[in-house]
């Protein structure tokens, strides 16, 4: 609904009732010439200037100095008993030093809930629950509202804000560290995993001395590989650290068909230099590498040439959920003609079709079932594929029929490839729910250490 104003007294009259009532402040923009800037700081500075010369309104406070007796003195000269803001009790309990948490039972349950990565808006929930009950136990007269609850009454903790919790994360993480650096942590932590017996770990540094990639390996994991070296998954993560290091990982199956890694890797990107970097260090770490006959990766795996140049006895592949999954994102894109423009769902049928192929003939069938669809051409088996005229025909041609080995079930006829990774995704998932990217390094490090044991146990 619009309201219309007779005059603007009566606007910001109806404005300032609304703020108050809604507890909002709205910014007021107008438009003002440079000319009548201009003169509106001339008329501030001339004020400014005879307030230096004693020629303008008096002080509120009259400051004397006794040079005799070294001291100092103010007196008021002016007194206004009235507030500049708005009273009440939301004003009250969202003041910052009613706010603030300095309880030492709280902080203590603070610095408890953050070590163990705790998100901030819970330990927000937790702290005003608790704070309310602290405050009932210790008998003290806080000002806080009264609700009836189940025939009995609570008092409400501290109104702790978003902002007030990661400050104090943030203080409490800082006494924790203590005055040495990140390098220097990670540095410890790396040599305190080493002198475990069969454990592993890597730093490679760039021209600059600066890490750029650093490396995992526990004892239990090189085991694991060891025993179970045919079939290996890769894939990466990121949003681990604050760092922005990659973590790029190496996982196989055991003999109950779940996923064990067998090497972390630290990554500043995904750059050729620092995945080889990765792989030597696993290479020298594990001789049985050359027993690897398949690589299944994700479809957002950028340097495929480089993993089949340093592990040219195996084969790459795409897993299947990946695959569709992606197509089927992909084809309701708008630059594709979205839904509308395609029968999305036979569409769907005739890629399965070509993923399930056991034969070129079956996968060549498939093809010609989109061309029908997209491009409206009957094809007989004889007939030659032709160039496409559809766009995601063209991206599809381009992106996926040039590679169909590495996601076809005929390019992977007679080779063990267990499924897909998605057992690899799940355990990534995992991962992503306790590594944070609001951790340093080494409290990345120290984490995945003490999962891999977890693991191991």
């Amino acid at each position: 609904m619009t309201n219309w104003y007779k005059s603007w007294e009566e606007f910001h009259t109806s404005l300032s009732k609304h703020q108050n009532q809604t507890h909002q402040l709205f910014r007021l923009r107008s438009s003002t010439s440079v000319s009548q800037r201009n003169k509106q700081e001339v008329h501030v500075y001339a004020w400014m200037t005879s307030q230096e010369s004693g020629q303008g309104p008096a002080n509120d406070f009259v400051q004397q100095v006794d040079t005799t007796r070294g001291s100092i003195s103010r007196f008021g000269t002016k007194n206004v008993g009235t507030h500049n803001h708005s009273l009440g009790r939301r004003q009250f309990d969202n003041h910052p030093s009613n706010r603030r948490i300095d309880e030492p039972g709280l902080v203590e349950l603070v610095r408890d809930l953050s070590s163990a990565c705790s998100k901030a808006k819970l330990i927000m929930q937790h702290l005003r629950l608790k704070s309310g009950q602290y405050a009932q136990k210790q008998s003290l007269y806080v000002y806080a509202p009264i609700i009836a609850h189940t025939q009995s009454y609570l008092i409400l903790g501290k109104q702790a804000t978003l902002r007030d919790v990661h400050n104090l994360v943030a203080k409490l993480k800082a006494m924790r560290n203590g005055s040495a650096s990140v390098e220097e942590r990670l540095k410890a932590r790396l040599r305190e995993f080493c002198t475990q017996s069969g454990n592993t770990a890597t730093v490679f540094i760039d021209d600059a001395k600066t890490a750029q990639t650093i490396t995992l390996q526990s004892q239990q994991m090189r085991r694991f590989f060891k025993a179970f070296p045919e079939v290996m998954l890769v894939d990466a993560t990121h949003n681990t650290n604050d760092a922005m290091f990659k973590l790029f990982s190496f996982m196989v199956h055991d003999v109950y068909r779940h996923g064990q890694y067998v090497q972390h890797s630290l990554m500043e990107n995904e750059s050729e230099e620092c995945l080889r970097d990765a792989i030597s260090a696993f290479k020298e770490f594990n001789p049985t590498w050359e027993e690897t006959k398949v690589i299944i990766i994700g479809k957002d795996f950028g340097e495929l040439a480089l993993l089949e140049r340093e592990f040219s006895q195996a084969k790459s592949f795409v897993p299947f959920s990946c695959k569709k999954k992606y197509l089927r994102t992909e084809m309701t894109k708008r630059e594709y003609g979205g839904t509308n423009s395609l029968n999305t769902k036979r569409a769907e049928d005739s890629i399965d079709m070509m993923l399930k192929a056991t034969t070129l003939d079956e996968y060549t069938i498939g093809l010609k079932c989109l061309f029908y669809l997209l491009d409206n051409v009957k094809l007989r088996a004889e007939d030659p594929v032709p160039h496409p005229k559809h766009t995601f025909l063209q991206y599809f041609m381009r992106n996926w029929g040039s590679c169909r080995q590495l996601w076809a079930a005929f390019g992977r006829a007679g080779i063990p490839h267990l499924g897909n990774n998605r057992r690899a995704r799940d355990f990534m998932g995992y991962l992503k729910d306790i590594l944070k990217s609001t951790m340093g390094l080494d409290e990345c490090v120290d984490t995945l250490i003490f999962l891999q044991s977890v693991l191991r146990t």
